[in-house]
């Protein structure tokens, strides 16, 4: 296969490739659809998985976090076809979907096709946030340990299936086999939030979860709407005293101590310093 394309001319590759592009994406319709409809009979059961997301993780060898994306976006795809479409012609891709399937409606998923159309992941979120603006985060230093746990809760807990009706009275069935089972005081000594579009009306005790990966160093950004963002990361000792340092020293011209204020005062400084010197 190198070989042959080693021969195709820079039109003929670039062809190639955007015809493997488009049948990517009818591929990727097509197993949400059939992921929609293996969630809906819950035939995870029967292979022995107490939940979707472990069935896509131990069965089919998902990833985690392609696992918890393509189980929102088949249950959004399941409720509104239209999504399948914009899929198929590129106008969404797994991720964007993902992201606005808790804000689907029958009323404005057209809307939010249109909106998200061609954007990226962090674009979306941008839209997400400036339509529902978050409130101010305080300010907040805290001694953290040495293996602390920052892996992404949207999959680190899953519960068994989707939600059933409200008028149906029949329950979720137990899995014979659950790969793996917890106790409620467990899951609550761990601290971490189960992604509310996977929560299934269950008994407490049928919660499953999977080991997260790896904990990585936390350091993010998360926009809050309204040109405001959200910035986490980790300091070492030194930098915690000098942060408190500084706190002291423009208690004078920031009376609050904000954090935000003191750190933007900082980076702009240490920007113009930089741009001076490269001039």
């Amino acid at each position: 296969m190198e070989h042959f394309l080693e021969s195709l001319s820079n039109q003929e590759l670039l062809a190639r490739l955007q015809t493997l592009v488009e049948r990517n994406r009818a591929v990727e319709a097509e197993l949400l659809t059939h992921l929609g409809e293996v969630d809906s009979r819950r035939l995870y059961l029967e292979e022995g998985c107490s939940s979707m997301f472990l069935y896509c993780v131990r069965v089919l060898h998902f990833s985690e976090a392609a696992a918890y994306r393509r189980i929102r976006a088949a249950r959004a795809a399941r409720r509104h076809p239209e999504i399948l479409e914009a899929l198929r012609r590129g106008d969404l891709h797994v991720t964007a979907v993902s992201l606005l399937a808790s804000q689907l409606t029958g009323a404005n998923c057209r809307e939010w096709i249109q909106l998200a159309k061609h954007k990226t992941a962090d674009e979306i979120r941008h839209l997400l946030a400036d339509r529902q603006p978050k409130p101010l985060v305080a300010d907040c230093v805290r001694r953290v340990m040495s293996a602390p746990i920052s892996a992404p809760t949207e999959w680190a807990l899953l519960i068994t299936a989707p939600a059933q009706p409200e008028n149906s009275a029949t329950p979720a069935p137990v899995p014979t086999k659950p790969e793996i089972s917890t106790s409620v005081s467990t899951l609550m000594s761990a601290k971490t939030e189960i992604p509310t579009a996977l929560l299934a009306p269950v008994c407490t005790e049928n919660l499953s979860v999977i080991s997260p990966p790896s904990p990585a160093p936390l350091s993010r950004s998360e926009p809050l709407g309204g040109e405001r963002y959200r910035v986490c990361f980790t300091a070492d000792e030194a930098m915690h005293a000098q942060l408190k340092e500084l706190r002291a020293l423009l208690r004078h011209q920031i009376p609050d101590g904000d954090l935000g204020k003191i750190l933007g005062r900082a980076v702009a400084l240490l920007l113009s310093r930089l741009l001076t010197k490269s001039v």
